[in-house]
């Protein structure tokens, strides 16, 4: 599947554009806190699927779900010339953020080599300056754990090139992180509610999602 983050406000826009293209919406669990996304898909000539996966927000699960606006990843964004002339994609920083985070949030801190292998490919792409960004955002956005275990996977299985003070820098914790309860097996959607502070104490958004 194609996975897309998109503005709140383009979502009528994304329906019109997928449904004159010839695709179907995809029946699904909703709900802003539950499920911030919606699917389309579409089987080509070649009996192929496709589905194309809009998230309002950058990851399902409320404790990663705010950590990136669409607008930030868009001031960092990095052309993609041979999906068109208007494709972009997250920058290094963040595309890296996102690797760590996605095989944490979505897969529950699954060894799947596919996942990791990303991981590889990004960091060693990265330069010292590149690194110290990093684990700057990775503070500010209190993922440091989620990091630290992603890159520490990419090393053992592809001996990705990550400073080894880098790495101890990202294990120091000044304080706890919530989402580093996420490696500790799958959550559940009542898990995934109560991740979201408003959410748990009960904020008029609740009666939107659908469990």
């Amino acid at each position: 599947d194609t996975d897309l983050l998109i503005r709140q406000d383009d979502r009528a826009i994304v329906t019109q554009v997928m449904l004159e293209l010839g695709y179907r919406g995809w029946t699904q669990t909703s709900g802003d806190l539950v499920m911030p996304q919606f699917t389309f898909v579409k089987d080509d000539c070649a009996g192929i699927w496709h589905a194309c996966d809009f998230h309002l927000k950058l990851l399902n699960p409320a404790v990663f779900a705010n950590l990136l606006s669409f607008e930030a990843a868009a001031a960092r964004s990095v052309p993609v010339p041979a999906l068109g002339k208007p494709a972009c994609a997250f920058g290094p920083l963040d595309a890296l953020l996102v690797a760590c985070i996605h095989r944490v949030a979505h897969h529950h801190d699954s060894g799947k080599l596919l996942w990791l292998y990303d991981i590889h490919l990004l960091a060693n792409g990265m330069d010292r300056p590149a690194f110290e960004a990093f684990v700057a955002l990775a503070a500010e956005k209190q993922v440091r754990t989620v990091c630290v275990r992603g890159l520490m996977l990419a090393r053992r299985w592809f001996a990705t090139d990550v400073p080894s003070d880098v790495m101890a820098t990202l294990a120091v914790h000044d304080r706890p992180e919530s989402s580093a309860a996420s490696l500790h097996g799958p959550l559940s959607r009542r898990d995934i509610l109560l991740s979201d502070p408003p959410a748990a104490r009960g904020s008029s958004g609740i009666g939107r999602a659908v469990v």
